[in-house]
This record gives structure tokens, sequence and C-alpha cells, in this order.
């Protein structure tokens, strides 16, 4: 046993009497790898990114067994507040919106400010450099942006190279335990990467409201034909009463009191449903405030001064290191490669 521990000893003082006398050339090799990774750093295109933090907030809607059940479930790690509200978009989907086609499709189409100018982002984009915009121009489609009946997108390579680039420079997060969701904008331009990710939050907050309120606009807006024209029907009965009596105003015949007692029983019928309705119109303005999300923003978007990438130091850190591995391992392995390869040719 003690023999094998002095083996191991020897062996590793061999090892590093091994790389000691081969210490200039780990030196040249780790040195020159320090150069080039220095070279790929400043090479790099620096980027600056753009942050913003909101938490939605909704009125919590329903109650009773709804809300103990979604108490109890809460006691066992589950969350029931998507499946109780089916109105509302869990922020856990908010990531999902950024990334579909529509949302990206009207990113492009808001306005930024370049050199004191408003213009469209999409048209931001193409003015910049062709190699930036790899493969922007290489296809020959001439096809339209086209939204037919049925909702299908059909893009052409110019947008369909907008919509990719947008994901690669656009991250949304979601915090699902603490609630929050972080948006970010990753570009060359610390202005133009603030004016984005203010953008892309207010377009993603639009979208989540007009989701919510999508079915309780529908119902307003039922409502609110269906009173008016309930309201025009009542007034109507109301003159045909009020003419009527006038007419008759002497007049105390039998006819004259079963004619009057329809009237007023039309009146009184068409008075009910228009003050039914004027509640139930005001019940859904009600319903309409309430439940329109509200987003709190915790951080708000500011003009990113320092640089996000590349992180220069890290960069030479890591290519000084893998050069000093590699070299070394070479010194390493070389002696045992030659003696295989001498092997091999004998």
């Amino acid at each position: 046993m003690e023999n094998q521990v002095h083996e191991d000893e020897i062996d590793l003082l061999a090892l590093l009497q091994q790389l000691w006398v081969k210490r200039l050339w780990v030196v040249k090799v780790t040195s020159i790898f320090i150069v080039l990774g220095v070279v790929i750093a400043l090479l790099t295109p620096v980027k600056f990114k753009a942050e913003t933090v909101f938490i939605p907030q909704v009125s919590e809607s329903g109650g009773g067994a709804a809300s103990k059940l979604g108490g109890l479930a809460s006691l066992a790690g589950i969350n029931l507040s998507g499946a109780m509200d089916g109105m509302s978009i869990p922020p856990s989907l908010y990531p999902n919106i950024a990334a579909s086609i529509p949302y990206k499709m009207a990113l492009l189409e808001e306005l930024i400010l370049i050199d004191e100018k408003k213009q469209a982002l999409s048209s931001y984009f193409l003015a910049q450099p062709k190699s930036f915009l790899s493969g922007i121009f290489s296809s020959t489609t001439k096809a339209e942006d086209v939204l037919s009946s049925s909702e299908v997108f059909q893009l052409t390579a110019e947008k369909e190279a907008l919509t990719e680039m947008l994901a690669e420079i656009i991250s949304v997060s979601v915090n699902e335990k603490e609630g929050y969701v972080s948006l970010s904008v990753l570009w060359k331009d610390a202005v133009v990467a603030a004016q984005i990710a203010e953008a892309a939050k207010n377009l993603l907050q639009a979208q989540v409201i007009a989701y919510k309120l999508e079915k309780l606009n529908d119902n307003l807006t039922f409502t609110q034909t269906q009173y008016e024209s309930k309201q025009k029907e009542f007034e109507s009965i109301q003159d045909r009463l009020a003419l009527f009596k006038d007419r008759n105003q002497n007049i105390n015949s039998s006819r004259f009191k079963s004619q009057l007692q329809r009237i007023q029983a039309e009146y009184d019928i068409a008075l009910s449903v228009v003050q039914e309705l004027a509640k139930q119109l005001e019940t859904a303005k009600l319903q309409v405030n309430r439940d329109t999300p509200i987003f709190t923003i915790i951080e708000p978007v500011i003009v990113p001064y320092e640089r996000d990438q590349p992180k220069r130091s890290l960069l030479v850190l890591i290519w000084a290191f893998l050069g000093g591995v590699l070299s070394c391992g070479w010194v390493l392995v070389e002696n045992p490669l030659k003696e295989i390869w001498l092997k091999i040719n004998s």
C-alpha cells in the first residue's frame, strides 16, 4: 500500500516536472489565446439592455365556495386563480403572447423617435446594414402580408426576418412565486432599446386588457343596444298614453277604461323592462371598470448607460483558461502519443 502511494507521488511529480520543462511553451500558447480573447472582446458588438418590471393586478372575481376552494387549493400548493377566472390571462402566458406573430406584427408598427423623427420600428430595422439582417434579401418571395378571414398570416421574407429579430432581442420572463413580470430588450443603441422596451410593455399590457375585457365589452355593447331600443319603445308608448288621455279627458265610458288599461299595461311593462335594462347597463359598466387589469410598475424603463454585452473581462479570462488547459493538456499527452505512434509504425 505504501509502495502504491509512493508511485502515485512520483507520477504526480513527473507530470509537474514535465510541465515545468515546457513552461515557456505553455506561456506562449496561453498568451496567444489571451490576445485572441482580447481581439474577440473588442470586436464583439456592444449591446445595451433596457428592462422594466411590473405586477399585473386584477380585481378578485367570484366569492363564496370559489374563494374557499382557491384558499384550500393554495394550501396544497395549487393555483386555481386562472381556472376560476376564465377570462383572465395568467402572467405565465405573457411570454407566449410576446412570442406570437400578431404581437410582433403590431410591435413592428409602433413608432420610435430616431434623429427627432418618428418612424415605424420595422422601417428602423430595415434601415440597418443588410449584413445585420441575415438572409433578409436572399428570398425572391413577392407575397404580401395577408390576414384572411381565418386569421392565417402570410408573411414576406422581410417580415419573417423582422419577427425573428424581435424574438432575439426581446425577452419576457415571469416570477410566478413573487408574481412580477420582467421585460427586457437587448440592442446596440441604448435609447432605441429603451423605446422598444416601453413600446413592447405598453403593447403587451394593452393586449392583455383587450382579451380580458373582450367578453365584458360584448355584453356591455349588447346591453346598451337593447336599452336604447327599449327606451325608444317606452317613449313611444308613453306618448301614446299621454295623447290618449288628452283626447279623452271628459269621457268615462267602459270602452275608454278598457283601452286605457291596455295602454297603461303596455306602459308598465315597457317601464319595468327599461328600468331592468338600465340596471343591467350600469352593472355591465361597473363590471368593465372593476375587471380592467391594472399594472403596477415596479421598475420603469430607463435608458441604460452601461453596456450589458460583451463581458470583455470574462471573455479574456475564458480564452486564457482555455489556452492554459489546451497547452498543458498537449504537454502531458505529447510523449504518450509519440510512443503510441512509434509502436504503430514499428
